[in-house]
């Protein structure tokens, strides 16, 4: 397999180093999630340094920030935030867009205190190959400087991570078996489809479809013509596989078994091949909330979920409204795209206030009016470009755009009530909570008053 690094970031010849690298070689896989562990040491076996502070450099064509695991406790300051931009191109390579920073500072100088070299933090991507046209592809991990304690260079090996279109894991429990994905590419292979596919032969521990199993074969198709004569047929390719998965080796791994018109012919040609693509226990993918949320919204209006609370010591949640807003509300659809935009389509109408929040008022022609169903005006008409971001660090959606808001337009960040459209926010913040697959439950803090309400995510029939 081909993975290999390159010092970089290098920043002083005389000093010693606080050093930063990849550990092993991690590979990524289309449709899985890789963990990147990040290495730390030092030239001279220091372990009680004030701390140190770093990039994380990625490409986002292919890969998305899930979250961090396992990262040292000890005076962490700043694990994983972002990803941010990398518009100044602080690692040097145009071909990564993204970064996350990393930051420890010990008061005592005491960092990290624990034997060297050390493990500082597991970083966990997605991967996400949307045309695969080939069997591998290569996408960098960098490092770039922020600080380095006094009297120490910076140092970092950068990383350069095979990317696989698939691999002999079709039922996605991490291994690949004989008895469970060797026979599930055979029967492929002999043209067998639907339930059949899977029936009988699938892990235990696989938590997927048979649908999803179906999808996984396909996408291997890449990869499955072992022999590489242009097909993948049962009594060859797929045969050769399950051979290997049974533990057969060398000339009794091809015996018989290879296209008379292959270009692939040696066993040990063939085991390479297939070794690369064994999945050594990498994980399905594993959705970021980010993810979580593109799709299209509607909130729940019920006893629960619309409710208002006044600061007072502990929050006293109350029902606001809610029999008042349902006939106007029920079907407002919220959306967010997987290219980060946001927008609303309230349909004809929605709830509008009028003496309460002159923004919906329109001006004094329409002052007199009653709360209720009507027309939002300008900001709040949903025709500014609007987008969204999610940290999922602190928990927190973010809509950007003067007029992006859900369900309550009349509260901001720290405003209880936005008294005109001119003041209308160009950013607002919610926290959330995942209630469930399909459901997220939205909180906003204003000045005196605290709302929060549920969202349901709208499914097609």
């Amino acid at each position: 397999m081909v993975a290999f690094g390159c010092l970089a970031n290098t920043d002083g010849d005389m000093q010693p180093s606080q050093s930063i690298s990849v550990d092993g070689s991690p590979v990524g896989v289309n449709g899985h999630s890789t963990k990147i562990s990040i290495v730390y040491n030092t030239s001279d076996s220091d372990n009680q340094l004030p701390g140190i502070g770093f990039r994380v450099h990625f490409g986002s064509e292919m890969m998305s920030f899930v979250g961090t695991e396992n990262a040292i406790a000890k005076d962490l300051i700043v694990n994983g935030d972002g990803p941010y931009p990398d518009d100044s191109d602080w690692d040097n390579d145009i071909s990564t867009d993204k970064y996350l920073i990393f930051g420890w500072a010990a008061l005592n100088g005491d960092w990290p205190n624990t034997s060297l070299p050390a493990n500082l933090v597991d970083v966990v991507f997605n991967i996400n190959w949307e045309t695969p046209s080939l069997v591998s592809v290569t996408t960098p991990i960098n490092f770039s400087k922020i600080d380095a304690s006094e009297g120490y260079s910076f140092e970092a090996t950068n990383y350069m991570m095979n990317i696989l279109p698939a691999t002999w894991d079709f039922d996605g429990n991490g291994e690949a078996d004989a008895l469970t994905d060797g026979l599930i590419l055979l029967r492929h292979a002999f043209g067998v489809s639907g339930p059949s596919l899977t029936n009988g032969v699938m892990a235990l521990n696989s938590t997927m479809s048979s649908e999803e199993v179906a999808v996984a074969v396909e996408k291997a198709a890449m990869i499955a013509d072992v022999d590489d004569n242009g097909e993948v047929n049962a009594l060859t390719d797929a045969l050769v596989v399950l051979r290997y998965l049974f533990g057969m080796r060398d000339q009794v791994l091809v015996d018989s078994v290879i296209a008379t018109d292959a270009t692939r012919v040696s066993f040990e040609a063939i085991e390479q091949h297939i070794e690369f693509f064994m999945p050594d226990g990498i994980s399905p993918s594993t959705q970021s909330d980010t993810a979580f949320f593109v799709g299209d919204w509607k909130v729940i209006h019920d006893a629960i979920a619309d409710e208002r609370a006044r600061i007072n010591g502990e929050l006293d949640w109350e029902i606001y409204n809610s029999e008042e807003m349902i006939p106007c509300m029920v079907d407002d659809i919220y959306s967010f795209r997987s290219n980060g935009s946001y927008s609303y389509d309230f349909g004809d109408s929605t709830y509008a206030f009028t003496v309460e929040s002159p923004v919906f008022a329109g001006g004094d022609e329409v002052q007199e009016a009653e709360n209720g169903c009507r027309k939002n005006l300008f900001p709040f008409d949903g025709n500014n470009d609007m987008s969204f971001e999610v940290n999922e660090i602190d928990g927190t959606l973010i809509l950007n755009g003067k007029g992006a808001y859900i369900m309550w337009p009349d509260m901001a960040n720290g405003i209880d009530e936005i008294p005109q459209p001119y003041f209308a926010p160009e950013q607002r913040i919610y926290n959330f909570t995942i209630l469930g697959e399909d459901e997220i439950q939205l909180y906003i803090q204003g000045y005196f008053w605290h709302n929060r309400f549920t969202l349901e995510r709208v499914i097609d029939n």
